[in-house]
């Protein structure tokens, strides 16, 4: 196998189980799960760093990514009464349901691209079996997930603290080139344990890290080009405001989705032509 092959393989592969439009179906549900992600973070990562350095490390992350007019939202996610501040508790109910209800229906939508891609397939027979056993790898799928960015979170605070506590501010250049190389490690990491317990342990560790490695780079590229992007647009935001903002979320939110998805297929193809 050689690396045309793989990207000639890997393109059939996308066409084939439509990954743009699960994409784009992907990125949809994210909309309301985004929320519900972060706040259940926040609340996990403040049990060992603090919500105030955790809101730094979201800050710093989503400001990067689109820009200073994020920093409000940031900043009210920091607040407990968040759901009950402003509303009765019927209402908060709702909230609370309608919140929760796009997080667990984000995860069933990639819990069944998964299992496309990795054509993996819940032995039972009854309907109401394979449905209770999806439901509960959807679970599971999320539990994995927010445990895992909590981990990047606390990995990339650790290492910021450490570097400032040997050097100081000092070889500003170098603290990047670290903090990078670690984001990257630690993401294609990440993404290979995710790709393997989704397919059902089917496919091997080799192949599971060639399909994270390939997420890694794509969501670095990304990321660097919407950095980029804000750099030279950032007229378009004083005119346009909001709307130009939930643009550029909306659009990096179907990249990321995108890449998640394409990594998977880089593991599975990897997988069937090693075999």
């Amino acid at each position: 196998m050689n690396a045309k092959e793989f990207v000639k393989e890997l393109g059939k592969a996308a066409s084939f189980d439509k990954l743009p439009s699960q994409a784009a179906a992907l990125a949809f549900y994210f909309l309301f799960a985004l929320f519900p992600i972060l706040l259940l973070v926040w609340y996990l990562g403040g049990i060992f760093i603090g919500s105030d350095a955790v809101k730094v490390s979201f800050e710093t992350f989503a400001m990067g990514r689109f820009g200073t007019e994020v920093a409000p939202f940031i900043s009210n996610l920091s607040s407990t009464d968040v759901f009950y501040s402003k509303f009765n508790l019927i209402s908060s109910a709702i909230a609370v349901f309608v919140v929760f209800f796009g997080l667990f229906r984000f995860f069933n939508h990639l819990r069944h691209c998964f299992f496309q891609i990795f054509e993996y397939r819940i032995k039972k027979r009854q309907l109401i079996k394979r449905t209770v056993y999806g439901q509960i790898f959807s679970v599971v799928l999320m539990a994995a997930v927010i445990i895992f960015i909590t981990i990047f979170m606390l990995v990339m605070v650790g290492s910021s603290f450490i570097y400032e506590s040997i050097f100081g501010s000092a070889r500003e250049s170098l603290f990047h080139t670290v903090n990078f190389t670690i984001g990257f490690v630690l993401s294609g990491v990440l993404f290979a344990v995710i790709y393997h317990m989704s397919s059902g342990t089917t496919i091997y560790w080799k192949s599971a890290f060639v399909g994270g490695i390939t997420s890694a780079l794509f969501s670095t590229i990304v990321n660097g080009l919407f950095t980029f992007y804000l750099e030279v647009a950032k007229q378009s935001f004083s005119i346009f405001g909001a709307a130009a903002l939930l643009l550029v979320f909306l659009v990096w939110a179907y990249y990321m989705s995108f890449t998640v998805l394409i990594g998977a297929e880089a593991a599975k193809v990897y997988d069937n032509l090693t075999e």
